[in-house]
């Protein structure tokens, strides 16, 4: 249960989709960031043979994270696209 607090804190409080920074390299960081938290999710499911109940809303959480990296990922595409 702890794993998955700290997941969600992580996921909760990453800055993926927020940044005013519409940079190739925020973004970068960004992806990486998400790509741990869908690892340590995917640790957290292997390791869990008690069924935690914060299981489902960190798995709801990560996939609103990654809509707001696919979200923010557009807004870079689009800003560099104008500055051409």
């Amino acid at each position: 249960m702890q794993l998955d607090r700290q997941m969600l804190h992580s996921c909760i409080s990453t800055k993926v989709g927020g940044g005013v920074h519409f940079t190739y390299a925020e973004l970068e960081e960004n992806d990486v960031d998400l790509k741990k938290l869908q690892s340590w999710l995917e640790k957290i499911r292997k390791l869990d043979f008690y069924g935690a109940t914060l299981a489902p809303e960190a798995e709801r959480h990560l996939q609103a994270c990654e809509g707001l990296l696919e979200a923010y990922a557009q807004r870079v595409f689009e800003a560099h696209d104008e500055n051409r």
